[in-house]
Formats: C-alpha cells, structure tokens, sequence
C-alpha cells in the first residue's frame, strides 16, 4: 500500500507539472495575441502620428522661412528709402556744381616788385586759371553722375530681390495653407481611429 501510494503521487505531481506546462503555453499563446493585436492597433496610428509631426513641423520650418522674408523685405525697403534719399541730394549736388561760375580775380601788379604786369601774362594766368575751373568742375559732375548711376543700380537690384522675395513667401503661403490642410486631415483620422479601436476581448482568436 505503501508503494501505491508513493506511485500515485508520482502520477499526480506529473499530472501537475503537465497541466503547469499547458497554462503556461496559453499565456504565451495569449501574450502573443495581445501583441499582434495592440501592433495591429497602433501601426497605423504611429503612422499617421509621425506624418502629422512631419507636417507640423514644415509647417514651422516655412513659417520662420516666411518671417526671415518679411524682414528681409522691409529692411531692403528701408535700403531704397536710403539710396533714394542719396540720390535726391547728388541731383542736388550736381545741380549746385553745375550752377558754379568761374571767378577770377586778376593780379595785375607783381606782388614782388609792385610793377603793372604785361596783359599778356595777365590774361594766360586768366586763362590757366579758367581751364583749371573748368576741368574741376567737370570732374565733380562727371563723379556726381557716376555716382547717380550706381546708387540707380542698386536700388533696381534691391527692387528686384524684393519681387523676388515676394514671391517666395507667396509659395510658402500656399505650402503652408497646403499642410495646414494635411494636419486638419491627420487629426481627424488619428481621431477617427482611436475611437473606432477594437478592445482585445472583441478579438476572436483571444476570445476563442
């Protein structure tokens, strides 16, 4: 008897660890179940959530682009402003110069010997002096022009890096407005699909 004893409770404890053996392999099966199920769940909501965070943030990246712009532009219009205003004070300028007249006053008595110079040499130091006024003058309004014509230069070059601007931020308005469209659409749908997500215990082969 006693021996009968000793086998059955060998019998049972195999008994046992066989039934230990087979929860344990359900729990697997079930832990596996769980997983693919939350993977099935949330893969397309990780998806849709990393594109949204795309979208947001080229939505800040053309955002700050476009404000760098704006800037840009008003500080080149600031820059016409500024060669305008030069421009105005070398018509100025060169309106002033060209008014100049040649003034001479004749030395006609030799500083030295405090005799009447010769007319001759009275009139070529008017004449020498009157070439020398001439090609000064020349030169200043030759200068003012040069002038004149670079500032005119830059601001047709500031003018037209302005349109050009211009038409960058007009293509980063559409951009944004086109992601900011995109968002709206990710957040519906990320919303739509957390409510419609289906609970494990609705998963047959779980239930099953």
């Amino acid at each position: 008897e006693e021996n009968q004893a000793i086998k059955r409770n060998i019998l049972n404890g195999g008994q046992i660890s066989e039934l230990q053996k087979q929860l344990s392999y359900i729990d697997m099966e079930l832990a596996k179940i769980r997983n693919e199920h939350d993977t099935l769940n949330n893969e397309e909501k990780y998806r849709l959530k990393a594109s949204l965070q795309e979208k947001e943030s080229n939505i800040k990246i053309l955002t700050s682009k476009r404000k760098n712009d704006v800037e840009l532009i008003e500080y080149n219009k600031k820059r016409i402003n500024e060669l305008n205003d030069r421009l105005n004070k070398l018509r100025q300028e060169w309106v002033e110069v060209d008014s100049e007249e040649f003034e001479h006053k004749e030395e006609s008595i030799c500083p030295t010997c405090n005799q009447e110079l010769p007319a001759e040499q009275v009139a070529q130091a008017r004449e020498k002096a009157e070439k020398l006024f001439n090609e000064l003058k020349a030169n200043k309004l030759e200068s003012i022009k040069n002038e004149a014509l670079s500032v005119k230069e830059q601001i047709i070059y500031v003018e037209r890096d302005i349109e050009k601007i211009e038409r960058n931020i007009e293509k980063y308005d559409t951009e944004i407005e086109k992601s900011k469209k995109e968002v709206a659409k990710l957040k519906e749908e990320i919303e739509q699909l957390e409510q419609s997500t289906t609970d494990i215990t609705e998963n047959q082969l779980y239930i099953n």
